[in-house]
């Protein structure tokens, strides 16, 4: 399935890469175009995207001038006046906040990303929900706007993404007239992929219980969740792998999902021997999963699981060779693989969810600029965006 006359692709910055081992595996770039790609952190071996930053002077304004609000699980402390810090080399905390009016406190000159410390204006939930309704993006604050219309879309990104990264993500691109209102979700996270995948997401349950309490029904009744990446991981692997969270979406977004394909099938795959606890208990942790999903009176969803998936996923391909399994963000969800008899059937869905999980195959967009080139950074581009909104209260998308 395509999505009929697609919008055009634009230029945006992607997340971090996989190790610099899988990348190779995969075999997708060629020597010369890993090198102009990626650059070398803290982090041993792993390798970042780089992010295109004309001087240090504009990279302190970018940070000085977001006029967005976060929430956070990272470790917070307090330094007067309604004020905290927080370091790049922090932990996940116990207890999740909002902030505004973030700044970066250490030169981006002198201080390395992955080690930068940054200041910002703790928000209680009611400010926060006031935030969301005065205007969407950040163009000026739309006073016409019905604010029961108000929808936050709570971002969560993926792998080893430090706030140097996700505070440049293009939230620009929503638009004060559109439905969504985007709040950046960030986790502590670095180290490695496979850190990251066994370690730290895999202790996110506690951090994301926390978010749950930033965001009670009460002030948010509608509200809608994106995960990019290993941000799926987190709340698939993590957050539900004992029990369902707390809070109800009534939309899921997941995007370039670094988790098995078969997650939502009758029959999924459990041949994961002694790595269970990351990727196995797939039935279980779906029941749990589904849970967030908003339900009605008559305890059907009001929305849908939208699965957005791309066969060209280089990051992807590398992911399925180190896990050694076919990824939803890359194959979707009706995949089946059979060896020399692949193919696609909704038939392997379970039947409870198959009326509120919709696959979108946006492998035949045009991926172009350089930061798009493992085609795995896509989820805050402009005509991911129009998906979003065409779905936010209910709407469908058409296929060919």
């Amino acid at each position: 399935m395509s999505i009929t006359e697609p919008p055009q692709l634009q230029e945006s910055t992607s997340e971090a890469s996989f190790e610099k081992e899988v990348i190779k595996q995969s075999a997708m770039d060629s020597e010369e175009d890993f090198q102009d790609e990626y650059v070398p952190t803290q982090q041993g071996n792993s390798l970042r995207e780089a992010v295109h930053i004309a001087d240090s002077e504009k990279e302190t304004s970018i940070f000085s001038s977001f006029k967005g609000i976060v929430v956070t699980t990272i470790a917070l402390t307090e330094v007067g006046n309604g004020r905290v810090r927080f370091n790049e080399q922090d932990d996940n905390g116990l207890e999740g906040a909002f902030l505004k009016d973030i700044s970066m406190v250490s030169d981006p000159d002198q201080v390395d990303e992955g080690n930068r410390e940054f200041e910002a204006t703790i928000v209680d939930t009611k400010e926060a929900m006031e935030i969301i309704k005065r205007g969407f993006g950040f163009e000026n604050d739309d006073s016409s706007k019905n604010e029961n219309d108000a929808i936050p879309l709570f971002i969560i990104h993926g792998y080893h993404v430090e706030p140097s990264i996700s505070l440049k993500f293009p939230l620009e691109n929503f638009k004060a007239q559109m439905k969504y209102y985007p709040i950046l979700v960030m986790w502590a996270t670095g180290g490695g992929y496979l850190n990251d995948q066994k370690t730290v997401a895999m202790n996110a349950a506690d951090a994301l219980s926390a978010l749950v309490g930033t965001i009670p029904d009460h002030y948010f009744p509608k509200k809608s969740l994106l995960m990019h990446s290993m941000g799926n991981h987190v709340v698939f692997n993590g957050a539900c792998a004992n029990g369902t969270p707390e809070v109800e979406f009534e939309n899921i977004y997941m995007v370039a999902a670094d988790v098995p394909h078969d997650i939502f099938h009758k029959n999924p795959s459990e041949s994961y021997f002694c790595r269970d606890s990351v990727s196995g208990n797939k039935a279980i942790k779906a029941d749990n999963f589904w849970g967030l999903l908003k339900k009605d009176e008559h305890v059907k969803p009001v929305g849908k699981v939208y699965i957005i998936h791309n066969e060209n996923d280089k990051a992807l391909a590398g992911s399925c060779l180190l896990n050694k399994d076919h990824r939803l963000g890359k194959k979707g969800a009706c995949w089946v693989d059979g060896w020399c008899g692949n193919h696609y059937s909704t038939d392997v869905i379970r039947e409870d969810f198959q009326l509120y999980i919709e696959n979108i195959d946006v492998s035949d967009q045009i991926f172009t600029g350089k930061t798009e080139k493992t085609e795995h950074g896509y989820h805050l581009l402009p005509w991911m965006i129009d998906i979003y909104e065409a779905t936010a209260t209910g709407g469908y998308l058409y296929y060919e």
